[in-house]
């Protein structure tokens, strides 16, 4: 009897153990089952944020062809800029300049909104007074996508080439260049055979040839006009310029062609004959220490942007001499954390876009502040981290926001007959419209 209670007992062990067993598994298949379902919801909960903002958007863009749809945004604007003055006559409306997407009204500190106007009406004014003048700028396309329906991953310059009527996107993380009509829709990409890895500045020449910033170490890789790869730049005349690793390049009115390492900058010609070099590292006005754009104007002055050296942008002679410099790597409107490229607009005057600022800001070439467009944000209008700009003849500008992984294109505000009316006043103001942006500018600048 003994032997049996004993085997009884084992008996009862066992079960015991398997029921033990059995509870335990439940309970981690419960616990799977929720993870799972929460993990579900998460991802019903983000679709339904997308599909929200999707539909939005929709409203406002035609995405298919990404052409922002301007009556829409007419009349939004006619709904956000203007509202009576319950206190004052209604012939003297208060204009507000507002945010494209949001509606909300700032303080014109750069933050990507306007500040209040009096004595103009929503149809004289879309620019506004702060902290010098808030640049308004009119989105017309957003551009998401490159040849063959490939997406952006990380769109890093733009350069236009006027005489063939196209622009060229240096897309750094698809390791492709994607040239475009000005219009916006895709030719062709270089890239796809291998010869470019991680391009990061592109431009072109007279001739046609495309020049590549790309590759670790960095060279600039020269194509055809269609993408046939020709050679490196070997930096002729320069002692081991193999070597040298270019950062950013740009070429000129004269035909000249400017290529920049960090601390200097190498100008040739278009044969590429070696011109003239100058900048070193240093602390002083004339040296460098991080240089990021480079930009020349249609006199030769050369225009340098740096990411540590104070001044932040300096201007050169056309043989390297040092003539001016303006904005530190400090707080306030008319300084700069991260400039990152410079165009010269059609009346000559500079926009320097600020990746970690998120403002495109104007300055004469005297250095003098004009404003800034800024604040970020993903809608049209605003924009993320913008690494490149570069402007047409007509005055439209084209923004590279790797925030957002797109292509912003602005076009100029057509001024309505307010304006025009109010012309005069503006000039004994002593002030002028730049025609492409609705940039007011002192009179000679």
């Amino acid at each position: 009897m003994g032997q049996e209670d004993k085997n009884k007992k084992d008996r009862v062990f066992d079960m015991n153990a398997i029921k033990a067993n059995a509870n335990q598994e439940d309970k981690v298949v419960l616990a799977i089952f929720f993870i799972g379902l929460i993990i579900m919801l998460i991802f019903l909960f983000v679709f339904f944020i997308s599909s929200i903002s999707s539909a939005a958007d929709s409203q406002m863009f035609a995405m298919n062809a990404d052409v922002f749809d301007s009556q829409k945004f007419e009349k939004l604007m006619e709904k956000k800029t203007t509202k009576g003055d319950s206190t004052k006559e209604k012939s003297k409306e208060k204009s507000k300049d507002v945010n494209s997407n949001t509606g909300k009204i700032g303080n014109g500190n750069g933050n990507g909104y306007g500040k209040v106007i009096r004595g103009f009406n929503a149809n004289e004014a879309r620019y506004a007074e702060g902290d010098g003048v808030r640049l308004f700028l009119t989105p017309s396309r957003l551009i998401y996508r490159g040849d063959e329906g490939s997406v952006f991953k990380s769109p890093s310059d733009i350069y236009i080439d006027e005489e063939r009527g196209e622009f060229y996107v240096s897309d750094s993380r698809n390791n492709l260049v994607t040239i475009y009509s000005l219009d916006g829709m895709p030719k062709f990409s270089i890239g796809y055979n291998g010869e470019l890895i991680a391009p990061a500045k592109v431009m072109t020449d007279k001739d046609g040839r495309i020049y590549v910033i790309a590759g670790s170490p960095r060279k600039v890789k020269i194509f055809t006009y269609r993408g046939e790869f020709i050679e490196d730049f070997s930096f002729p005349g320069i002692k081991d310029g193999n070597k040298l690793e270019p950062v950013t390049m740009t070429s000129g009115y004269d035909k000249k062609i400017y290529i920049a390492t960090t601390t200097a900058v190498y100008i040739y010609d278009e044969n590429y004959n070696y011109i003239n070099t100058f900048g070193t590292y240093g602390h002083g006005d004339k040296d460098f220490k991080a240089i990021t754009a480079i930009a020349v104007d249609k006199d030769g002055t050369i225009f340098i942007a740096d990411a540590m050296a104070d001044p932040a942008i300096k201007a050169f002679s056309p043989k390297g001499k040092f003539i001016r410099g303006w904005g530190t790597h400090d707080p306030g409107p008319t300084n700069f954390s991260l400039p990152s490229d410079i165009v010269i607009t059609p009346l000559g005057n500079l926009f320097i876009v600020d990746t970690l600022r998120q403002s495109i800001s104007a300055f004469t070439t005297d250095g003098v502040y004009l404003g800034r467009f800024a604040g970020y944000g993903i809608g049209a209008g605003q924009i993320a981290y913008p690494t490149g700009i570069a402007i047409d003849k007509i005055g439209t500008l084209y923004v590279v926001e790797d925030g957002t992984r797109r292509i912003q294109i602005f076009t100029r505000y057509i001024p309505g007959n307010a304006e025009k009316k109010n012309k005069n006043r503006l000039s004994r103001q002593g002030v002028q419209k730049e025609a492409s942006l609705n940039l007011p500018l002192k009179e000679g600048g």
